[in-house]
């Protein structure tokens, strides 16, 4: 699902809106955040990205958090 169950802290909103944004794909959300055993601050939340190209978008990731290879 492209929008969550629950709802997401402003900040995290934020986030994921902007490097869907960043990397020109949609976001899809499953797992707890999808449940009622969603607990906001402590539960994790499971992203699901689909791409052509797996390497360009790892790239594209590695940017947007700066981390190294």
């Amino acid at each position: 699902m492209e929008t969550t169950k629950n709802e997401l802290p402003q900040n995290v909103k934020d986030f994921f809106y902007h490097l869907s944004d960043y990397l020109d794909t949609k976001l899809l959300y499953f797992g707890s955040v999808q449940r009622s055993d969603y607990v906001p601050g402590k539960s994790d939340i499971d992203v699901d990205v689909f791409t052509e190209n797996e390497y360009s978008l790892m790239t594209k990731m590695q940017h947007f958090l700066h981390v190294s290879k």
